[in-house]
């Protein structure tokens, strides 16, 4: 019988289980009774209760363009914790699945700021501003699109993964104005790998043609979290990060001044750059350190010891392991083999990785090495 979203599972070689709250490829992830979103194998589940013969029926017939949107939305889910009492990732990204109907987002809030008094100054921003009047983005963010520029543009924004993408808004965006797109929680922040901004400039009356703006803004999720990357500026009465669009609009007059014929853009093409690679040396490779908390590898003897006693003797291993990889420039990564289990060793570490160390990035290592008993984690300098 198939595994569907929404079964009870146990697990088929550990203690535990769960509820399947999503399945891709061959594996399902569990949300155990702490909270937790497990990988698992589909193999490695044993059935326990169906959710009903109606969701396995929906799950057996889905069409391929039902599947292509379950894929989209399956990257909205916070991959660490999972059923968290604040917003979750698909309430502040709204995917418009209607897109074709021209359902865009009502709820963008629109604003018009003093225009600049020159035509070199003309620029269009994406911005992400703290929610609650926040330093940095613990309480979420807001994403705006500021056009601050004499052109009127018709946008869409969205969120991609691959070759997926996911619509957040589009629309018409008059000169001069700044747009409340959407707000992401602190939670979403892992999931947000990149946001694509299309638009095409345009005015009333006879203008000349513009470049389309078409970009991919790569999103570190550490710096929504980082006080730094927040600044004061002339848009907003609070410090936000602005990104800008690759779009000079004094550029194409540029262009058009310098090649007056074709006879100059030949001579630029045979212009000769020096080769300058030689000044350059080549970045090192990431140092990785791997570090066995299985409670055998730390202590001679165990008999006698509590559960709770074990499991602060790894933490402390797993903490005085990880201040020292800090300390140690040379040290871009760090692997804690903690094993499957029960789950207990793994949830502990993570949690103290989000309470103590939030600069941090980490992960589930990788599978082919270690299976689902590892977490890697990414000291970023």
């Amino acid at each position: 019988m198939a595994i569907c979203v929404g079964d009870t599972v146990r697990f088929l070689n550990d203690v535990g289980g769960g509820r399947v709250t999503r399945i891709k490829d061959k594996t399902a992830y569990v949300l155990t009774g702490d909270g937790f979103e497990i990988p698992v194998n589909v193999s490695q589940l044993v059935i326990i209760n169906k959710n009903s013969e109606a969701v396995s029926s929906k799950n057996d017939t889905k069409t391929a363009t039902e599947n292509q949107t379950k894929k989209i939305v399956d990257f909205k889910i916070n991959y660490n914790y999972a059923e968290r009492e604040e917003k979750s990732f698909e309430d502040d990204f709204p995917v418009h699945q209607d897109a074709d109907k021209k359902k865009y987002n009502t709820d963008k809030t629109i604003t018009e700021f003093p225009k600049s008094t020159s035509k070199e100054d003309d620029k269009i921003f994406v911005a992400f501003v703290p929610e609650k009047g926040k330093k940095d983005g613990e309480e979420g963010v807001s994403v705006y699109l500021i056009n601050d520029s004499d052109y009127d543009l018709l946008y869409s924004i969205g969120i991609c993964e691959g070759n997926d993408h996911a619509l957040l808004d589009a629309g018409q965006a008059d000169s001069y104005e700044k747009i409340n797109i959407s707000k992401i929680a602190k939670e979403s922040y892992p999931a947000l790998k990149s946001i694509t901004v299309q638009a095409i400039k345009f005015k009333k009356g006879i203008y000349q043609t513009e470049n389309i703006i078409d970009e991919e803004l790569k999103i570190k999720s550490f710096k929504l979290l980082t006080d730094s990357t927040f600044k004061d500026n002339e848009y907003f009465d609070f410090k936000a990060w602005l990104i800008q669009l690759e779009t000079d609009f004094s550029d194409n007059e540029k262009v058009k001044e310098t090649f007056k014929n074709i006879s100059d853009i030949i001579s630029v093409k045979e212009i000769v750059e020096p080769d300058i690679s030689k000044r350059f040396k080549k970045r090192p490779e990431p140092t990785l350190i791997e570090v066995d908390l299985h409670i055998n590898e730390l202590v001679d003897q165990i008999r006698g010891m509590s559960n709770s006693e074990m499991l602060e003797i790894q933490l402390s291993k797993f903490r005085y392991e990880l201040e020292n990889a800090i300390q140690d420039k040379s040290v871009n990564q760090i692997v804690f083999i903690h094993g499957i289990g029960n789950g207990t060793l793994k949830m502990a570490l993570r949690k103290q990785l989000e309470e103590l160390y939030k600069h941090l990035q980490f992960h589930d290592a990788s599978f082919q090495e270690y299976g689902y008993g590892a977490t890697l984690v990414i000291i970023r300098r």
